[in-house]
C-alpha cells in the first residue's frame, strides 16, 4: 500500500491547483503558477520552491512546449 507524501499546507496548495488546471487544461503555464489569486499570500520566491519540491518528490514534471514556454503537469491524482 502506498501513501501519499506529506506536505505542507502551503505546498498542498499549489499542488492543487497544478493537478487542478492538469485536468481542466492540460497543466498550468509556469509564469501563472506564481501568479495566481490562490497563491497570492505566498511569495513568488517560496512558491518557485515548493514546485522544485513537488518536481523532486515525482508528483510535477515540468514540461517545455512547442512555442518555448514552460508548463506544469501533475502525474499523480
Amino acid at each position: 500500500m502506498t501513501s501519499e507524501p506529506k506536505l505542507t499546507p502551503e505546498e498542498q496548495r499549489v499542488y492543487d491547483l497544478i493537478k487542478r488546471e492538469t485536468k481542466s487544461s492540460g497543466g498550468i503555464k509556469q509564469v501563472l503558477v506564481r501568479r495566481h489569486l490562490e497563491l497570492k499570500d505566498i511569495d513568488p520566491k517560496v512558491v518557485t520552491q515548493i514546485v522544485r519540491k513537488l518536481i523532486d518528490m515525482g508528483l510535477v514534471e515540468r514540461e517545455v512546449v512547442n512555442n518555448g514556454d514552460k508548463r506544469y503537469l501533475c502525474l499523480k491524482g
